[in-house]
């Protein structure tokens, strides 16, 4: 049987470096092809979805914190950097692509705001077109005595943008068509932290996992996606167990499970979604093998889940029952120093 075009796995971390992999989708493997620099702690990564790009934050003080662009060698998956561009905040932690692949977005964690930027023909970044600085806070004393930015994703409709903010206990709304013109916001409980939101591959629903409380909160949308509905809100551990922070959280691309990490329990939580509702039923819950689950990513055929361990410098491959969701070591792990995140791309 002749194997697919392998996929290439970029890995974001707090080092110098962006590390390069090659993945086989039939055998489960990972290998290292090299690293790319750039400048310090390319922390979260996106892929640009219609072209050969890489897009870094480098989470750093305001004086030195940018967004730097790479293009993708498509026969060697190796990057070459592109250029940079100021995120005119401190701490940038996430970065994305709207559908069109035109614009840029990245969330200033303790910057506190939010920057769009356009991707001009080459790939490169070019100057900010808009920031915004949210304002507000919430009960944590440490954590949330201002805004803290933490994602900023696209709805399925290409239309609004949603930026879970942990400081404020708000995801805002925004509506990309109208220059970042805020459209309305939603509220989880005191204390949750909102973090990461994904949606059902249908456009659904919307899962938010919240860091501090350590909660997954389910939203449909009203008659827009400038409006997010409360359905249901479920633990992401045991009763009982303390000490642990909620990560990141993807939908399998069938649509019917959701998976979100525990930093502290060190853990894969597992739910089966009910497809009328969006409502999730608990299945199982999956040690990563390693100490802090900072990120996660499944393969597009929905085979493979590949979760980064930051604390313990490893990248683990589990194979995915495609009946209950549940997950299975294959053996097959990558050493890769503070790994961040984790990306996936087959570049023609």
């Amino acid at each position: 049987m002749t194997s697919p075009q392998p996929y290439y796995v970029y890995v974001g971390t707090y080092t110098s470096l962006i590390y390069i992999c090659q993945f086989d989708l039939l055998k489960g493997t990972l290998r290292s092809l090299g690293t790319a620099s750039g400048s310090m702690n390319p922390s979260y990564l996106a892929i640009h979805p219609g072209r050969g790009y890489l897009y870094a934050v480098n989470e750093l003080p305001e004086s030195e914190a940018a967004v730097s662009s790479y293009s993708i060698d498509p026969r060697t998956g190796l990057l070459t950097l592109l250029n940079k561009e100021c995120t005119q905040g401190a701490a940038p932690c996430y970065v994305s692509i709207d559908g069109t692949g035109e614009y840029l977005f990245v969330a200033n964690y303790t910057g506190g705001s939010v920057i769009m930027f356009p991707i001009l023909g080459d790939g490169s970044i070019g100057q900010a077109l808009t920031i915004i600085r949210h304002e507000g806070s919430s009960v944590h004393p440490h954590r949330q005595e201002g805004p803290h930015p933490h994602s900023i994703v696209t709805d399925p409709t290409n239309t609004y943008l949603l930026v879970p903010d942990l400081g404020t206990d708000r995801i805002f709304i925004y509506n990309k068509e109208a220059g970042l013109h805020r459209a309305g916001f939603a509220e989880v409980q005191p204390q949750a932290g909102p973090r990461h939101i994904t949606f059902h591959p249908q456009g659904l629903f919307a899962y938010v996992i919240n860091e501090l409380d350590a909660t997954i909160t389910v939203f449909r949308p009203g008659t827009a996606w400038d409006e997010l509905i409360p359905v249901q809100t479920v633990s992401t551990v045991p009763t009982g167990h303390a000490e642990n922070t909620g990560a990141d959280i993807h939908v399998h691309p069938s649509g019917r499970i959701l998976y979100g990490s525990n930093r502290g329990h060190d853990s894969l939580v597992i739910y089966q979604i009910d497809q009328d509702t969006g409502k999730l039923a608990y299945v199982d819950h999956q040690t990563t093998l390693g100490k802090t689950p900072r990120n996660f990513v499944i393969d597009p055929t929905g085979r493979w889940l590949l979760v980064a361990n930051q604390d313990s410098d490893t990248i683990i491959v589990f194979a995915i029952d495609q009946r209950t969701g549940r997950l299975r070591t294959n053996g097959q792990f990558l050493e890769v120093p503070r790994p961040v995140c984790v990306k996936m791309a087959q570049i023609s």
